[in-house]
């Protein structure tokens, strides 16, 4: 036993916690249990054996999950059911008839587990089980048949849910009672068990449950057990509870179910009142042995308040008095139960009467007599209390509570009523319960303000109350005295209100009464006997509905009974009277109501006889003329409205009453009477609703006077709704729209009711105000007239057959399409949908009944006219174009849709979409665009650029706007996909509209795109074409236009989608239309047809279309050379093969050659193939090695030969404004081909050909200089001088780049001579003229052909080199009061471009920093020597400003950034838009820190350090830092930081100039202030500077590290003593110092985050110097290392020139122990005058703040100083 103790002991250690496990070794070591006996099972069940030995056919993953629901974890038995249910669902049968005998004790377990997850899961499983094994169950089903059904009663609803959904999947309805029974012994037994034997300390593991959990699942059980025992007696039938009662018996008789009966639990308590109720229903005998028990403990509850024991209880407490005769005997009436009875009535019943008043009835029907005693005083005191409880304001606030203690309290009236008129005495009570109880009830809800009573059922169940009354002879008296009482309370009332007051809450709610006495609940013919939801059966006969608590009742309007009828003429009477004489709008109101209650011919005499007029005749006619016409017009010249409607009201019923011919007249009169619209409104309204009924109605409809009075009422509203503010008047104009609204809506069987002459009138009207509405700018006008005008229009075109019948409604449709789709900014969307509605319901009534005939004035062909023109004029913003494109969709779609073929091929669709099309400007009136395209270059010009400007040109918008919408129906007519190209992602969503003229856009189901294409026509090419033409001319124009707004991107990029389709959907056949229409178009006119036949094959290139062009028939153009014919040579020759493009150039070359000097600049002599000649070269990849070199060097020398032979042919040093057009067009393509060879060839060339090439370059810009006066003015000089410059720029980046890589390819001293004799003509003159030219950009940026212009001199003038710069020879220029070390010049030139980097203009910026970049090094020599000459030499702490123009770019940098990144966060990023003014502050704000930076890095350590002071003290480096990661990307391009490419003064600006130059910055900071920039860093908050690290990390530490280690690698060698080499893999440095006898070496440690980590410094070999001075030394390392602003080879250096002035005999300052001081690198200078020891002035001045002068204090406090940070 000791061994295995042990063996378990070390399995413990060694092993994971495993129970699984333990249990397995305490298995094999003999010591484990035999059985388990687990809480809550009923009794012994195999342990863990079993899954092993026992049963092998156990499946093993079923063996596993059973084991796992033997743990305690909840969510452990949670996931091990869930597993269990998925096997079940996995394995066969077999495998799940193998895990029934373990299922039945987990089952049990889990079943009253304390997680109600786990009891559901449990139940989820046992569902899925009993699926599966179905009959295979049955063996098991006794033992889990006790907690399945105590689970379907827990108190948890999904457990018991679940628990039931399981017992239902196991029996079928007709076999759950069966299967009940069959384990009735077994349930009850467990139950019986569960209720006297069990605790919380047997249900629950006292070590592994809480108190509270026990004690809360002990009451759950308890709960459940009672509610399952009723269940079980409620399922067994009356002959099968014999075997059981036994059991129920020895429960009674235990003293502890009682127990319950007092327990403070609900649920309880609840179950106990269940339990009683089910005892006394089903085994009446046993329930009767134990009355001594059971009525007290039921009977004595009556006043529980409790809504949770409520229910339970009084279905108890019926239960008892029903079935156990005796039980009154058992309780005190007097003292006991009437006291709670009379507590329940007058309270409401607890605010519970929902419950308890359906039962009052029942109980009071079986208490007896002899109980209560005396039957008056009983009844009495009865009543009286459900009285007060009537009362109780809880009550009345709640309508359910009112009605059902309402219905109750009638209810019993009825039964007491019905035993005192059957017993036949007695009739003191039946006045006293009718009389002084029922009728002050009914007077309090005529009466009271509250309305509760009213609005109860009280009417209706008075009137079947009242009813059975009558019947019975001896009861009829008291109904009469009733009657009378009631109509006496009635006039009282009446009789207090004076003539202005308001009358009191009975003139609404007599109507109400009548109207419940009307509809009346009756009573059932047959006799039932009352029954509850329990079944419970009374003797006495009350009449009780089998689903409701409440009396049977059904609905019956049926006449008034007499007396009833009797008091509704007396109060229709008195009514009459009162609004008779007041002419009160509320009597007025009543006796309408009245009226239209009953009004017999009865009721008419006795009001004509209390008016004094004779009764002859028919009484109704006589009424209304004589009395109620009259009383109309009284009325209607007060303007009392209301009165006027419920006037009319009365006439209609009277009419009703009266010969056709008679009721005709009178409405005639009416309609002739009532000159007031608001009250034609009425009446119209009213004889609408009453046409139905009375035949002289439609007669009248029909009539002239009926017509022109409603026609005039439409007139009048419409004038009414335009109105800036009918408020006055809206009630008329309200009703007068809904007038007409009827008017245009009703029909029998599709045809008006009223006259065509009425309909065509009012559909004139309404035509005419919307017309007057389109022209109106009023919004608050505008839209409430539409809404109106359109509702009405929906109605007349979705309700008429024959609206086209009338000839204005297709006018109507027109104007109705008008309003919504040019008054989109005076309507709201509601109203616009609403007009949208309208305009499409008439649309498909046209296209239905005239089958779309397009007609020159109809509907359609309007539509389409007007759609061309606002796209036209009034599309002025994307939003507004795709609000009329949608509009236009939706008339073709509908248009589609309505048309029989439902097909986007109808030729009628197609015939509209043709019209629809928008005939494009001619290309020719663009000449902004012409011009940029000859200065660009993209074409040769000569003719064209003396053409005058067109009068009128295009605009940028109406280009796109119109393309685009002739690209969308082209796609609609070809492929009938939507117009519009990704609207819901450019824009906002489409609107949908509702009802009949529904049209859905996107329906995928008849979408036609999923159909082949049609064939392209000729005119469909060129609509495809011009729609081209429009997508490059806006391309072009947004490239030269600076002020191009977001709306124009977003137009030409759905204008690119859209083309783009169009190929992609087009055929091969439809691709080479396309573009032989193009080729012919461009050999027409060129120009822009040859830059539209060229964006045509790239796009074509892009879709990958196999079209081949055929290179022959091309080059046979070349025979006669015009301008379309160049245009197109240069606008194909890109897509020629390579052969194609050999041959091109050969025979242009071959041209060229043969052409003499005279006719060089002719278009068909030397201009025209030179040009074609450049274009075909550009494309041509690879020049180098090929015959097109010889080719270009055959060129080179023609062009030298025609210098020769005719000096004026290149203009150079010439007057360009005096030169003809042809000869400076020739001059520009020269230069456009110097240029290419200088980009593809310039090796090999001879020194000759460069001496061409570059006096040439110089004499054209001394041309340009020579005509600066019409640079801006001439577009030819323009051209010139752009080309100029290009090539200018490309000479000098070939001179400097490829000279320099390669210098044996070229002449010797090439790069010397251009430097000394060429570069300065050049640039002496354009660097001037830059500066002129720039000025003028200063707030706004250059545009069009001017942004050319500027853009190339800048890129030529940012490669002027140094000397040239430096002796420039610009206007002096100098800032007053601003002293400066630097030069004149210098000065000069720094306060003429500083300033520019904040132009507006992006080249003028860039430009600039390439200048003052080039000399930023030259700076600080000059700073140097101002502080040699005038620094005293005792003050060493001194901070210096560096330039003041650079920092005044800073600072105004700064300001703007800190209003831009006000709110934005360090992670966060924000994209500067360019043109924007944020992105020109931005740009020159960082242009100017490179510049700063570069200054620095070239700067002295001395200059460097007091530079850094000076940063410091203004806070310049956080600030950047700071405004540095607000813009930077978190995810920036790696590109960015190593700076192979930079900025080029000739791009369009982009965000990604801002990106790039954060990440310069960012990375040059680093390198140049890595002190100050780890400062900052240090200072963060812990989350920023985490974010910081790791970008760093990411990012700039890598390429740091490199950087430093390859710079210590280049300078590999000994630098006077000390020998430095690098370790790049594991980024370290070694540094080996020897002087003597003095060897020291150290390894200096990069750290992953460098520069922003701490530096490690590490040595194992020191020779010759002692521990305390090695210590020392490494510590200055440190410090050099961290604290310098430089490299790590600048702290290396400076560390040896310490030890070497320690070695020299300097003395260490005795502060900081070090020679050279770890920030200005200074010698000791200031001695002290006691000790004679020489300090750092610095130090001493750190230490002032400490108030000592104790050195040794100094020194600690030197040691401690946080800014030193040497700890």
């Amino acid at each position: 036993m000791r061994f295995i103790s042990i063996k378990i002991l070390f399995y413990i250690i060694l092993q994971p916690s495993s129970s699984s496990q333990a249990a397995e070794l305490l298995s094999a070591a003999g010591t484990a249990p035999i059985g388990f006996l687990g809480f809550g099972s009923p009794a012994f069940v195999p342990a863990s054996q079993s899954f092993d030995d026992t049963d092998n056919s156990l499946d093993s993953d079923f063996r596993m999950v059973l084991r796992k629901l033997s743990k305690r974890d909840s969510i452990t038995k949670i996931k091990a059911l869930q597993e269990f249910i998925g096997l079940c669902q996995e394995k066969d049968e077999d495998c799940l008839k193998a895990v029934l005998p373990f299922w039945p004790r987990i089952y049990n377990k889990m079943a009253i587990d304390i997680d109600y997850r786990v009891r559901e899961t449990a139940q989820q499983a046992m569902n899925t089980l009993v699926s599966k094994v179905r009959r295979n169950l049955a063996p098991y089903v006794k033992s889990i048949m006790g907690s399945w059904l105590l689970s379907q009663c827990d108190t948890y609803p999904t457990v018991s849910s679940a628990a039931k959904q399981a017992f239902q999947s196991a029996f079928p309805p007709a076999r759950q009672q069966p299967a009940i029974n069959y384990c009735k012994l077994e349930i009850a037994e467990y139950l019986i068990d569960n209720l006297l034997n069990q605790a919380p300390g047997t249900l629950s593991d006292p070590k592994n449950n809480s108190k509270e959990d026990m004690e809360q699942k002990y009451n759950r059980v308890m709960a459940s057990s009672l509610l399952a025992l009723c269940q079980l007696l409620t399922s067994l039938q009356a002959d099968e509870l014999g075997s059981i009662k036994g059991h129920l018996r020895g429960l009674l008789n235990d003293g502890k179910l009682w127990k319950f009966s007092k327990s403070s639990i609900s649920n309880i308590k609840s179950g106990m009142f269940s339990f009683c109720a089910s005892l006394c229903q089903t085994c009446p005998d046993v329930a009767k042995e134990y009355v001594t028990k059971i009525a007290p403990f039921v009977l004595n509850s009556l006043d529980i308040t409790d809504p949770v024991i409520i229910s339970s209880l009084w279905e108890a407490i019926l239960s008892v008095v029903n079935y156990i005769e005796d039980c009154w005997s058992h309780v005190s009436w007097p003292k006991s139960f009437w006291p709670k009875l009379r507590n329940v009535l007058e309270t409401g019943c607890f605010g519970n009467a929902s419950i308890i008043g359906p039962s009052i009835l029942p109980l009071l029907s079986k208490i007896s007599s002899a109980c209560y005693g005396e039957p008056e005083k009983f009844y009495s005191e009865f009543f009286v209390c459900f009285r007060n409880g009537l009362s109780k304001d809880s009550l009345l606030q709640s309508p359910s509570e009112c009605s059902s203690m309402i219905k109750a309290f009638v209810e019993c009236c009825q039964f007491i009523c019905k035993q005192i008129t059957a017993s036949g005495g007695q009739e003191i009570l039946l006045r006293i319960i009718v009389l002084d109880h029922f009728l002050p009830v009914v007077e309090s809800s005529l009466i009271e303000t509250r309305p509760a009573l009213s609005k109860s059922p009280l009417y209706s169940v008075m009137g079947t109350f009242l009813q059975s009354l009558e019947k019975s002879e001896s009861s009829v008296y008291v109904v009469d005295l009733f009657w009378k009482e009631l109509l006496q309370c009635v006039e009282e009332n009446f009789s207090d209100t004076r003539e202005n007051s308001v009358a009191s809450p009975l003139l609404e709610r007599l109507p109400l009464l009548f109207q419940g006495l009307k509809n009346m609940q009756t009573t059932k013919a047959k006799a039932e006997k009352v029954r509850f939801v329990a079944e419970v059966k009374f003797s006495s006969e009350v009449t009780k509905d089998d689903n409701d608590s409440n009396v049977s009742c059904a609905t019956n309007v049926s006449e008034l009974s007499t007396f009833s009828r009797a008091f509704l003429q007396d109060v229709t009477s008195e009514t009459f009277q009162k609004a008779y004489k007041l002419k009160h709008v509320s009597f007025v109101k009543l006796f309408s109501e009245l009226v239209g209650i009953s009004f017999d011919e009865a009721t008419v005499v006795k009001l004509l006889e209390v008016c004094d007029i004779s009764t002859s005749g028919d009484v109704f006619l006589t009424f209304v003329k004589i009395l109620i016409v009259p009383w109309l017009q009284e009325d209607q010249l007060k303007s009392n409205s209301s009165c006027v409607s419920h006037l009319l009201s009365i006439v209609f019923i009277c009419i009703t009453h009266v010969k056709d011919s008679e009721s005709t007249a009178v409405l005639a009169d009416l309609c002739h009477i009532l000159t007031s619209p608001l009250h034609l409104c009425y009446l119209i309204e009213k004889a609408l609703v009453k046409r139905q009924y009375l035949p002289c109605v439609q007669h009248w409809f029909k009539s002239s006077s009926l017509t022109g009075r409603v026609v005039s009422l439409t007139q009048k509203i419409c004038q009414l709704s335009v109105e800036d503010d009918f408020s006055d008047n809206k009630e008329m104009v309200d009703h007068g729209w809904a007038v007409v609204s009827l008017v245009l809506s009703t029909s029998d069987n599709e045809e008006p009711v009223f006259s065509t002459e009425c309909i065509q009138g009012i559909i004139d009207t309404i035509h005419l105000t919307l017309t007057k509405l389109g022209r109106s700018q009023q919004e608050n006008r505008v839209d409430q007239a539409v809404l109106f005008v359109t509702k009405a229009a929906f109605i007349f075109f979705n309700n008429l057959k024959m609206c086209l019948s009338i000839s204005s409604a297709e006018d109507l449709i027109l104007a109705l399409f008008s309003v919504c789709i040019d008054m989109k900014d005076f309507i709201s969307d509601d109203t616009l949908q609403e007009a949208k509605r309208a305009w499409v319901t008439g649309l498909q009534v046209v296209v239905k009944q005239t089958g779309a005939l397009l007609r020159d004035k109809g509907f359609i062909m309007q539509a389409c006219s007007l759609s061309k023109t606002l796209i036209e004029s009034r599309a002025k913003t994307l939003k507004s174009y795709k609000h009329i494109l949608s509009n236009i969709e939706t008339l073709v779609t509908t248009l589609q849709k309505t048309l029989p073929s439902s097909t986007w091929t109808d030729p009628t669709v197609q015939a509209v979409l043709q019209n629809l099309i928008i005939t494009p400007q001619k290309l020719s009136s663009y000449k902004n665009v012409l011009d940029y395209i000859y200065v660009t270059g993209r074409l040769v010009g000569v003719d064209v650029l003396t053409e005058e400007p067109s009068k009128e040109q295009p605009g940028l918008r109406q280009t796109i706007f119109t393309s685009l919408f002739n690209s969308g129906l082209l796609k609609y007519a070809k492929t009938g996909q939507t117009m519009a190209m990704s609207l819901s992602e450019k824009g906002e969503t489409k609107p949908e509209i509702t009802p009949d003229g529904d049209v859905d856009l996107n329906e995928e189901a008849d979408s036609p795109g999923n159909e082949d294409s049609c064939d392209w026509s000729s005119d469909d090419c060129d609509i495809f074409l011009n729609s081209l033409s429009g997508l490059v001319i806006s391309r072009l124009w947004r490239e030269m236009d600076a002020c191009i707004d977001g709306d124009i991107h977003d137009g030409i990029a759905l204008l690119e989608e859209s083309i783009a389709y169009l190929i992609n959907t087009s055929g091969h056949k439809d691709k080479a239309n396309v573009v032989k229409n193009a080729t012919a178009r461009s050999e027409q006119c060129g120009r822009l047809d040859a830059i539209t036949l060229q964006t045509l094959l790239d796009e074509l290139e892009k879709n990958k279309a196999e079209l081949e062009l055929v290179d022959s028939s091309l080059l046979d153009r070349c025979s006669t050379l015009t301008t379309s014919t160049v245009h197109t040579l240069q606008a194909v020759v890109k897509h020629f093969s390579g052969n194609g493009k050999q041959d091109m150039a050969q025979i242009m070359v071959a041209r060229i050659i043969s052409v003499a000097a005279e006719s060089a600049s002719n278009l068909d002599g030397g201009l025209g193939p030179l040009s074609v000649l450049v274009t075909t070269l550009t494309f041509t990849p690879d020049v180098e090695g090929s015959e097109f070199k010889d080719m270009m060097k055959a060129v080179l020398n023609q062009l030298m030969t025609w210098r020769q032979e005719d000096d004026e042919l290149m203009l150079f040093a010439s007057d360009l404004s005096e030169a003809a057009v042809p000869k400076l067009s020739l001059n520009t393509e020269v230069m456009r081909f110097v240029k290419l060879i200088l980009s593809q060839v310039p090796r090999n060339l001879s020194s000759s050909e460069w001496d061409f090439i570059m006096c040439s370059t110089v004499a054209w810009i001394q041309s340009i200089n020579g005509s600066k006066k019409h640079l801006l003015s001439s577009l030819p000089v323009m051209s010139f001088a752009v080309s100029a410059c290009d090539l200018l720029a490309t000479v000098v980046s070939c001179l400097h780049s490829e000279v320099l890589e390669n210098p044996s390819a070229f002449p010797e001293d090439l790069l010397t001579e251009w430097q000394e004799f060429f570069s300065g003509g050049a640039y002496s003159a354009l660097l001037p003229l830059y500066v002129k030219l720039a000025g003028a950009y200063k707030h706004s940026a250059a545009a069009g052909l001017e942004s050319v212009w500027l853009c190339s001199v800048g890129l030529a003038v940012s490669h002027c080199p140094k000397q040239q710069i430096l002796g420039h020879q610009l206007s002096p220029y100098f800032i007053a009061g601003e002293s400066s070390p630097l030069p004149d010049t210098l000065q000069t030139l720094i306060n003429h471009f500083g300033p520019m980097l904040l132009f507006a203009d992006k080249s003028v910026q860039v430009t600039s920093f390439w200048i003052l970049n080039s000399i930023m090094s030259e700076l600080p020599q000059y700073e140097q020597e101002y502080k040699d000459d005038f620094e005293p030499e005792t003050k060493e702490e001194v901070s210096r400003c560096p330039p003041s123009c650079i920092m005044k770019v800073i600072e105004d940098g700064d300001a703007a950034l800190d209003i831009v990144l006000a709110d934005v966060g360090v992670q966060d990023c924000v994209l500067l838009e360019p043109k924007t003014d944020e992105f020109q502050y931005t740009l020159g704000y960082l242009l100017a820190w490179r510049l700063l930076l570069r200054f620095f890095k070239s700067s002295s350590p001395e200059l460097r350090a007091q530079y850094a002071v000076y940063f410091k003290k203004i806070q310049l480096v956080p600030r950047l830092l700071d405004h540095l990661f607000r813009l930077i990307s978190d995810k920036p391009q790696s590109v960015y930081f190593e700076s192979t490419e930079d900025l080029v003064a000739s791009d369009q600006p982009s965000s990604n100039d801002i990106q790039r130059l954060v990440c310069m910055v960012y990375r040059q900071s680093l390198e140049t202030l890595p002190a100050l920039v780890r400062q900052w860093w240090i200072d963060q908050d812990r989350k920023t500077s985490l974010y910081i690290d790791k970008f760093t990390k990411t990012h700039v530490s890598p390429l740091l590290s490199s950087s430093e280690i390859s710079s210590v690698q280049v300078t590999d060698s000994n630098l006077d003593g000390i020998t430095i080499k690098g370790r790049p893999s594991t980024r370290e440095v070694v540094a080996r110092y020897v002087m003597a006898e003095v060897t020291i070496e150290v390894v200096i440690s990069l750290p992953e985050n460098y520069p922003l980590g701490n530096i490690s410094v590490i040595s194992n070999k020191r020779v010759g110097v002692s521990q305390a001075q090695w210590d020392k030394w490494l510590l200055h390392l440190n410090i050099f290392l961290q604290h310098q602003n430089g490299t790590i080879l600048e702290g290396v250096k400076l560390w040896k020139n310490n030890i070497d002035k320690r070695f020299e005999g300097v003395d260490d300052c005795m502060i900081c122990y070090s020679v050279l001081h770890g920030t200005n690198f200074q010698l000791p200078k200031l001695m002290c005058k006691t000790c004679k020891k020489k300090f750092h002035s610095t130090c001493l001045i750190l230490d002032l703040d400490y108030n000592v002068l104790d050195p040794r204090q100094i020194l600690l406090n030197r040691l401690l100083d946080p800014r030193l940070n040497l700890f």
